[in-house]
């Protein structure tokens, strides 16, 4: 169990390393899309959600050759002239004056953290597991070959009242790790969103072959943050319980 876990800890330092490495070096990017978005928000030029609706009502009005009164017309102009110009912006002011390397740059950091996300997820999940062996041992309890921390996923088993009481928030915690872990697990594709300090891996879930939810399933560099936090304080709560040492 010792090597098991000394084993797990040193994955979970490493990918939360790289994780972090990657979400630094991200930040240079997320900034430019950021300022990127300052710009056009300041122009006024982009649709909002009600003339986004109208402008295409017109559209369909038009190419459908139903007769357009004065004012539609002149909407119509303007949402179009509006569109076009909101378009060249963003092509110019995020592709025009940058250089392909720095495009290309973009894309491997972005790969980098997609990958680094992936593989911490995985690390992380599974320490937890050792961390539950851990607990099972203190408390002079079988270890199965199949012990897992899923256990705290029932909000009356030992371990979810234990953490209730010496590690708050590690349940709701854990279950959201681990349901991205899952996507990780099955290959669902994700993204990088840009565009603020805290960029953002988002995992589309399609374990329904029929529904495919895209968004809002996040990871950001305050998750890996409470990731740590929330991993040392499960194991410390555990340590103290038991009367564990461990050596310096």
């Amino acid at each position: 169990m010792r090597v098991r876990l000394v084993g797990l800890l040193d994955d979970f330092s490493g990918s939360a390393d790289i994780c972090f490495r990657a979400f630094s070096g991200i930040a240079i990017y997320s900034q430019h899309v950021e300022a990127v978005q300052e710009t056009i928000s300041r122009l006024g030029l982009r649709l909002n959600g009600g003339e986004a609706e109208l402008y295409d009502e017109l559209l369909s009005k038009k190419h459908q050759s139903k007769e357009l009164g004065s004012h539609e017309i002149e909407q119509l102009k303007d949402f179009h002239s509006r569109t076009q110009i909101h378009g060249e912006i963003v092509h110019n002011t995020m592709f025009g004056d940058i250089s392909e390397e720095f495009s290309k740059d973009r894309v491997l950091a972005e790969n980098v953290l997609k990958v680094g996300v992936r593989s911490f997820l995985i690390s992380c999940r599974a320490l937890q597991d050792a961390i539950y062996s851990l607990y099972l041992i203190s408390g002079n309890k079988t270890l199965g070959k199949h012990s897992s921390m899923n256990k705290i996923s029932n909000g009356k088993s030992d371990i979810s009242i234990f953490m209730s009481e010496h590690c708050r928030g590690y349940r709701d915690w854990f279950l959201a790790i681990r349901d991205l872990r899952n996507l990780v697990k099955i290959g669902t594709t994700c993204g990088v969103g840009l565009g603020s300090i805290n960029a953002k891996v988002s995992f589309d879930d399609a374990r329904d072959d029929r529904v495919v939810k895209v968004g809002g399933n996040d990871f950001t560099l305050s998750d890996l943050v409470e990731s740590i936090r929330m991993t040392g304080e499960a194991i410390k709560a555990i340590v103290g319980k038991s009367g564990l040492q461990t050596k310096p």
